[in-house]
């Protein structure tokens, strides 16, 4: 996820994802979670929200969430997408937000499941233009009958403490570092962390490094030691701990799981899809 946190997409993705344990971001674009299996804890602008099986979670633009799953513990479509790009209510959520952003409605998952799954099953071959009016579709049920309210959050200096985070987390940074690269002070950027992102400064640094430790452990061969390097750790002593704590296993078990898991390919596996 570290490329959608303060990154503007020009292009529609929509990827299975199993990975749901990210630190607050936010970005210009719609993101939706439509929950597969499992449960997924999110928070939204400081309120904690629960995901189950069957239901959707949608950000809207400059929205700070983040979410808090140990990696492999539920299943989701993630959709990435410009509002301004939809059509219908869709194209509301430039500047409006559905009331909760957790949309659970009985009544409309039989028309909305099979039209998801179908989008990604099938948008490959689709045709930008349909692909676009089958998203907005899937969007219009889910906010129809659901109050839009004005999504005008003053985060101007939130984004940049998290912009300034983003940018520097490989460093030995701290609260003061930031405090002074930004021109505030110690205890309002602490405050932030902990009052509105509901978090703690160092905390919110070791989900990023964390971030960057889960890839490499999935994606290469690289020893744990650099692994831990290479994320930002000062020692192997520490990211050990760290991740432990954090996930409730070790990185080795970490890389050895997801091994496995290789082994074995779901029905509802496809392509992601960049349009």
């Amino acid at each position: 996820m570290q490329e959608f946190l303060s990154e503007t997409h020009s292009q529609i993705k929509l990827r299975l994802h199993n990975q749901h344990n990210y630190p607050p971001h936010f970005h210009k674009d719609l993101e939706v979670i439509f929950m597969l299996e499992g449960s997924n804890t999110v928070c939204h602008n400081g309120t904690n929200y629960v995901l189950s099986a069957g239901s959707a979670f949608l950000s809207t633009p400059n929205t700070i969430h983040s979410y808090i799953n140990p990696p492999d513990q539920c299943k989701s479509l993630l959709l990435i997408v410009d509002p301004h790009l939809l059509t219908g209510p869709g194209a509301r959520l430039t500047s409006t937000a559905p009331c909760s952003p957790v949309w659970n409605d009985p009544e409309k998952k039989s028309a909305v499941w099979p039209m998801i799954r179908f989008a990604y099953e099938y948008g490959q071959s689709m045709s930008r233009e349909s692909f676009i009016l089958l998203l907005s579709s899937i969007i219009s049920i889910i906010l129809d009958d659901i109050t839009l309210v004005s999504n005008t959050h003053a985060l101007r200096t939130e984004q940049r403490i998290l912009n300034y985070c983003q940018q520097h987390y490989l460093e030995p940074i701290t609260s003061e570092h930031v405090a002074a690269a930004l021109g505030l002070s110690r205890s309002h950027v602490s405050h932030t962390f902990s009052n509105t992102l509901n978090t703690s400064f160092p905390t919110y640094i070791n989900s990023l490094r964390l971030n960057d430790a889960i890839r490499l452990l999935a994606e290469t061969k690289l020893p744990i030691i650099d692994i831990a390097s290479q994320s930002g750790f000062t020692s192997l002593r520490t990211f050990n701990r760290i991740f432990t704590d954090h996930f409730g296993f070790s990185p080795s078990q970490c890389r050895k799981q997801h091994r496995e898991k290789e082994l074995y390919v779901p029905n509802f596996i496809g392509n992601e899809i960049h349009t």
